[in-house]
């Protein structure tokens, strides 16, 4: 019996449908996957926190730069581990629907994000170093510097930062916008093979990590009229003394647990002394150049306690827009049961600073070395007496 005429051609119109139905296409690994997530969630979340941080003022400011950083080397070890991994392990191919100037298009701006992504994290880094700011990462360890301090490269690496900031918004933007393309234009399942999201498990443990403050700090009051910063020195061979009358103290520490962070705001301009000579012309340019420079500050949020009980704040005091470490070693005392009482002391080489510049850089009139006291007597705020109740 011979096939009927019309259903012989069925047998290869079989075949040409079972060849045409695609087999399921190659997906990208789990560690793939957590990589691309987990760089974009924290890429995405410093991005918007650089621009963020610009309104934030005061104590918040230092641990928003501080966090800051801690993030950024996070992801520059990130992307290393990333390129190291694509460099060591195969990726799916590009589909064959995919047009040659979209795979060219894709591999440019892949590349290109590659190295912002690694250029920005490290021209942040290199530009606290010149600036003379150590990167501490989430106050475990600090960085090495990677330059020597220097002003006028701090000033181009932060242009630099900024612009490679803006560079990676563009092709971010792009990199989303070719996605899409091909998920809902295309219908094709270039975005799918990326899907479902890498488990956001480690992004949760590591912002979970950065809360690296204890729960137990205490924030303090500082009682103005009754505490005092003074600073003294050498002169012609002998001692004087002045003493900062205006300045503004924001303090959260735990001395058990020796956390916390301190920022010490002092107007410049405050200056009053028993020597009526020293106030005119220490606020001057060649000395502390008030006019310019109306503030002082000192910040720390790194603490150690000595064996006899006395702490040691490892800090940074910016003054004439200078900073530099400067340790403080002080002492707490109980007043009463909520009131504290802390002297501390701290020893600055004014020449550091630039305070005493041209004529006055030699120590022959007035020495280098100059003390900083600080004596504050503060009171624990009222929500952490409750919250201790």
């Amino acid at each position: 019996m011979k096939s009927h005429p019309l259903i012989a051609p069925m047998e290869p119109m079989t075949a040409k449908m079972t060849a045409n139905k695609e087999a399921p296409l190659r997906s990208y690994s789990k560690t793939a996957k957590t990589f691309h997530w987990l760089t974009a969630l924290l890429v995405l979340g410093m991005l918007a926190f650089g621009f963020f941080m610009g309104g934030i003022e005061d104590l918040a400011r230092f641990k928003a730069y501080n966090l800051h950083k801690s993030i950024g080397i996070t992801i520059l070890v990130l992307i290393s581990l990333r390129l190291l991994w694509r460099l060591t392990h195969s990726y799916p191919p590009s589909l064959a629907s995919h047009k040659p100037w979209e795979k060219i298009l894709a591999k440019l701006v892949h590349f290109s994000l590659y190295g912002l992504l690694f250029l920005m994290p490290l021209s942040g880094w290199t530009m606290s170093s010149a600036a003379g700011r150590p990167v501490k990462v989430f106050d475990l360890f600090t960085m090495p510097d990677l330059v020597s301090p220097d002003r006028e490269l701090a000033g181009f690496l932060s242009s630099a930062h900024w612009y490679i900031a803006w560079g990676i918004i563009g092709l971010v933007t792009l990199h989303i916008a070719g996605a899409l393309k091909h998920h809902i234009m295309d219908k094709d399942v270039t975005l799918k093979r990326m899907l479902p999201f890498a488990k956001l498990a480690l992004a949760t443990v590591f912002l979970s990590f950065v809360t690296v403050k204890s729960g137990n700090a205490q924030d303090w009051t500082v009682e103005q009229g009754k505490s005092t910063i003074t600073f003294s020195g050498i002169q012609d061979g002998a001692p004087f003394k002045g003493t900062f009358t205006e300045f503004k103290a924001d303090i959260n520490f735990d001395r058990e647990a020796v956390t916390g962070d301190i920022e010490v705001i002092i107007q410049t301009n405050s200056v009053e002394t028993a020597l009526p000579i020293v106030e005119d012309y220490i606020g001057a340019e060649a000395w502390l150049g008030s006019e310019e420079f109306d503030t002082a500050v000192y910040a720390a949020d790194t603490f150690s306690r000595l064996e006899d009980g006395s702490f040691v704040a490892q800090g940074e005091l910016t003054l004439k827009g200078i900073t530099k470490a400067v340790p403080l070693g002080f002492t707490l005392k109980d007043e009463s049961e909520k009131t504290v009482h802390m002297t501390g002391e701290a020893v600055i080489d004014r020449a550091e600073f630039n305070v005493g510049s041209g004529e006055w850089v030699s120590s022959d009139v007035v020495a280098h070395d100059i003390k900083i006291n600080v004596e504050l007597f503060a009171a624990k705020t009222a929500e952490n007496s409750s919250r201790d109740q």
